[in-house]
């Protein structure tokens, strides 16, 4: 996300309402217009009221906020040890293979354990589907897949 502003009182112009305001929010966002006002990424419910952010875009033309992303990690993060273990326990043998191979560059990437990478990864996909983290960890279950939460929402 990033914002710009009019210099010395220069309006800019909302590319979703087609009006002139003060500064436009660019939000990256598959198959939606790049830059619109807070009001009107708001309308499309695009913004954050709690975070005051927008949302961070996904495949499919799928968003939610990194900010509360983040929240359900920290409430899950207790959980994390436990899901991985039990999805290592389910999972086929190729699929936890392909999870330790996600969960290994994650975790070189973020400097984090591959238990809060794996939180946060069922958080993501939970936000994005409207799910809780456990929901997300029930569906990884039946599916019994690792690609339902490695691939990106569609």
């Amino acid at each position: 996300m990033q914002t710009l502003r009019g210099e010395r009182g220069i309006l800019l112009t909302c590319h979703i309402g087609k009006h002139e305001v003060p500064e436009v929010i660019v939000l990256s966002i598959p198959g939606e217009e790049a830059m619109g006002c807070v009001d009107c990424w708001r309308e499309r419910g695009r913004w954050c009221d709690l975070h005051d952010m927008g949302h961070q875009g996904f495949v499919g033309g799928h968003s939610t906020c990194i900010g509360c992303i983040e929240e359900e990690v920290d409430r899950n993060e207790r959980f994390g040890k436990q899901f991985l273990q039990e999805a290592r326990e389910f999972l086929p043998a190729d699929d936890v293979e392909e999870l330790n191979n996600w969960l290994t560059g994650s975790s070189l990437v973020t400097g984090q354990a591959p238990s809060l990478c794996f939180i946060r990864l069922l958080a993501t996909r939970a936000m994005l589907l409207k799910l809780s983290v456990r929901k997300e960890m029930q569906r990884l279950r039946e599916t019994k897949t690792v690609l339902e939460i490695i691939t990106p929402v569609f």
